[in-house]
C-alpha cells in the first residue's frame, strides 16, 4: 500500500478515536464538588493529628472521649496556647465514636477540642437518662480538659454544641441545662436531623424538654432538616422553634438540606448523612460542617457570620458540580416553614 495512504489512514484512525473518546468524556456525568480548601467546612486545617481518650466510668452510661489536636502546622505562627471546646452528641447507639470520625477529625483539625458522651451504654439504658447521663459526663470532662488538655480549653466565652439524631434532642437539652448544671454556657447549637418520633417509635417522655428557656438569648442556631428523612423527619426542629422564641432574631436558622441527582455520585440528603452510614461528600462540606464551623467562629469571633446565619447565599450555597452547574442550596427560614413539595421527609 502507498506509504502516504497508510499515513493518511492512520491519521484518519487517529482523529476518530480522539473524537469518539472525546464524545465519550463529554457524555460523562459531572461529579459533585470537592472540598474547599478554605473557609468553613475547608479542608485547610491548623492541626496534623488527634489525641483520643476514652475516659471509662464505673457507671458506663457515663462514659467519655476527648478528642485534642496535635501536630501544629502552623510554623512559624505561634502555637496557641487555648482551643474552642466542642460537645459532641450522637445519635441513638452511635455510641462509637468512628460513626463520625470524619466530622470529628474535621473539627479537631481547625483547632477544637471535642467531647463525645456516651450517653447510653446500651440500647436498654432508658431514654428518660439520656440527658442527665450527658450532662453528668460532660461535668466530669470539662474539669479534666482545664487539668490534662493541650492546648487548654477556651470556655470563657461558652462552647458549641453539636447533636445529630437523638442526639440532637439530648444538645438541645444540655445547651438548655447547661448553666443551672455549672456547665460552659452555650455559644452556638447545630441540631443535624434532630430526633423526637417516628412512625414506629415513640419515647416515653418527650425526647426534647418542654423548657429550652435556659438556652441563653445570644445563643446562634442552625436546626436542619434533611428532605429525605423519612426516620426524624421535620418535628425535632419543629419542636426546638416552638420552644426557642426567645433566641435575638436573627440568631436561628431553620435549614431545609436537599439532595441533588444532577450528576454521579448524587448526593442524597437522608437522616443518616451525617454519619459513616453515608459518604463524605459535599453535604458535609457545604452543609453539616461548614455551618458548625460558621457558628463557632461567629459565636467566639464575632467572624464568619454570613455563613451561619442570615439566610444569605454564603450560607445556603452548597457548592457547584463539575460543570458548573450549583449545587441544590440550602433554603433557609427563620421560622417552621410549609413542607416543599415531594418532600420525603417524617412529619410531612
Amino acid at each position: 500500500m502507498d506509504t502516504k495512504l497508510t499515513r493518511m489512514i492512520s491519521v484518519l484512525a487517529t482523529a476518530a478515536t480522539a473524537a469518539a473518546l472525546a464524545a465519550t468524556a463529554s457524555a460523562a456525568p459531572p461529579t459533585p464538588p470537592a472540598q474547599p480548601l478554605k473557609g468553613p467546612g475547608g479542608a485547610a486545617g491548623k492541626w496534623s493529628a488527634v489525641h483520643a481518650v476514652l475516659h471509662d466510668n464505673a457507671d458506663d452510661d457515663l462514659d467519655y472521649w476527648t478528642f485534642e489536636p496535635r501536630g501544629w502546622r502552623q510554623e512559624p505562627a505561634r502555637k496557641p496556647d487555648a482551643a474552642p471546646v466542642v460537645f459532641f452528641l450522637h445519635g441513638y447507639r452511635a455510641t462509637d465514636p468512628t460513626r463520625y470520625d470524619a466530622w470529628i477529625d474535621h473539627l479537631v483539625s481547625k483547632g477544637s477540642i471535642v467531647v463525645y458522651p456516651r450517653y447510653q451504654a446500651t440500647p436498654y439504658t432508658p431514654t428518660v437518662t439520656y440527658t442527665d447521663n450527658a450532662i453528668a459526663a460532660l461535668r466530669d470532662a470539662v474539669p479534666w480538659l482545664r487539668a490534662n488538655a493541650k492546648p487548654k480549653p477556651s470556655l470563657r466565652d461558652g462552647v458549641n454544641v453539636i447533636g445529630h439524631s437523638y442526639g440532637g434532642a439530648v444538645a438541645a437539652n444540655v445547651a438548655a441545662r447547661a448553666v443551672d448544671s455549672g456547665l460552659p454556657r452555650p455559644a452556638s447549637i447545630l441540631l443535624a436531623n434532630p430526633f423526637v418520633e417516628n412512625a414506629t417509635y415513640k419515647p416515653p417522655i418527650d425526647a426534647i424538654d418542654d423548657d429550652l428557656s435556659g438556652i441563653p438569648k445570644g445563643t446562634l442556631l442552625d436546626c436542619i432538616v434533611a428532605d429525605v428523612d423519612s426516620f426524624a423527619g421535620r418535628l425535632g426542629c419543629d419542636e426546638v422553634f416552638q420552644r426557642t422564641g426567645h433566641l435575638k432574631r436573627g440568631n436561628r436558622s431553620y435549614v431545609w438540606m436537599f439532595g441533588d441527582d444532577h450528576g454521579s455520585p448524587s448526593l442524597v440528603s437522608n437522616h443518616f448523612a451525617p454519619s459513616v452510614a453515608s459518604p463524605v461528600d459535599a453535604l458535609d462540606y457545604f452543609g453539616y460542617w461548614k455551618l458548625g464551623d460558621a457558628l463557632a467562629t461567629c459565636a467566639l469571633k464575632g467572624d464568619r457570620c454570613g455563613y451561619a446565619v442570615g439566610g444569605g447565599a454564603k450560607q445556603a450555597g452548597m457548592g457547584h458540580w463539575s460543570d458548573g452547574v450549583p449545587v441544590r442550596p440550602l433554603s433557609i427560614f427563620s421560622k417552621p416553614p410549609a413542607c416543599p413539595a415531594d418532600t420525603q421527609t417524617y412529619g410531612c
